[in-house]
């Protein structure tokens, strides 16, 4: 039981890590924007980034501001961490998440995945916790999850002679494969071992070969192609697994 109660510790405070590294990420992205008089308004796209990952941000901010007590629980080991704690840092890692899939002017990639690192780990550290006979549902799934994650398209500028299409396409892949993760994460977390629900799978799936078909001659984004082959290999052996066991 202490065991479980260290681990949850851990969990708890990889996801305020995560928070605060992204958080100060795109901050000092959108300070050098500005700082460097990077026009926000010179194309549609700058317009859709930078007004995304504002809202992003604000709402972040004010989710957890609302939900203070979630600190008060992260300094004080005599206060116990309950499900709707962890469901709230996974819905506000969502709303941040929203932001870091935006590639602004000054990215840091380096403390994205740094920041991601934490998440996943938070992830792993779920699974272990679980306690369930199907081990091999639980890992099938969590693998998948973590690469449902890295499928999900960062918004990129380009040059690509249908832009505004491919701009709206992306935008929409992104924002809907984000609420999906944060969706199939908050399962895991309530202790569902399967993951694999069609949804998710072929609205990726579909998307994002519209998205890396539109932008191949312009760029190959092979962490694209990577991650949602595995993705889609991983959902086929989960989905077989879970039939033959009759896992919900």
């Amino acid at each position: 039981m202490k065991k479980e109660i260290v681990i949850k510790r851990i969990m708890y405070s990889f996801f305020f890590i995560y928070f605060v590294i992204l958080l100060i990420e795109r901050l000092i992205s959108i300070i050098l924007s500005f700082s460097n008089n990077i026009n926000i308004f010179s194309n549609g796209f700058y317009i859709f980034a930078y007004l995304t990952t504002f809202i992003s941000l604000i709402v972040f901010i004010i989710y957890l501001v609302f939900r203070f007590k979630l600190f008060i629980k992260l300094f004080s080991t005599k206060i116990e961490i309950n499900n709707n704690d962890f469901n709230s840092l996974i819905i506000a890692s969502g709303i941040i998440l929203v932001s870091g899939m935006i590639h602004t002017e000054y990215t840091n990639l380096i403390l994205q995945f740094t920041s991601y690192a934490f998440l996943i780990v938070a992830i792993i550290l779920k699974s272990v916790l679980i306690n369930t006979n199907n081990k091999l549902l639980l890992w099938l799934s969590t693998i998948y999850l973590i690469c449902y994650s890295m499928a999900i398209p960062v918004c990129y500028y380009t040059n690509i002679q249908y832009d505004v299409l491919f701009y709206i396409i992306q935008g929409i892949t992104m924002l809907g494969m984000v609420l999906l993760f944060t969706l199939l994460t908050l399962k895991l977390f309530n202790n569902k071992i399967n993951l694999f629900n069609i949804l998710p799978i072929i609205y990726g799936l579909i998307l994002d070969i519209i998205v890396i078909a539109l932008r191949f001659t312009d760029t190959i984004n092979y962490f694209l192609i990577i991650f949602l082959s595995l993705s889609v290999i991983l959902y086929i052996i989960g989905f077989i697994v879970s039939k033959k066991n009759n896992t919900n």
